[in-house]
């Protein structure tokens, strides 16, 4: 079975990239990332030690967890409440 590329005209396969391709690569990003929520970054470790934080999209914004894998801790790495007077919780356990 022929792969689809081999289908297709060899113009259409092999044209050259304009710079409007790649605006509107760039642009891909900004209009999907709002479709999609829980959807972990990757993560910073930070030196050698066993503490890693990493940002996920949530509903219009984006949370930062710390997880300390030493001691079994997850929680927000700072206060990310609105100044609202919203209580922030005890950490979770992994």
């Amino acid at each position: 079975m022929q792969g689809s590329a081999e289908l297709l005209p060899a113009d259409i396969v092999n044209a050259p990239l304009a710079q409007s391709d790649y605006k509107r690569a760039l642009r891909t990003e900004d209009r999907y990332a709002r479709l999609t929520v829980n959807v972990p970054d990757v993560p910073f470790w930070f030196g050698e030690g066993d503490a890693l934080v990493y940002r996920r999209t949530t509903r219009g914004k984006q949370q930062f967890t710390l997880v300390d894998a030493g001691i079994g801790v997850r929680q927000p790495p700072f206060d990310q409440a609105p100044r609202d007077g919203t209580e922030q919780g005890e950490p979770q356990a992994l």
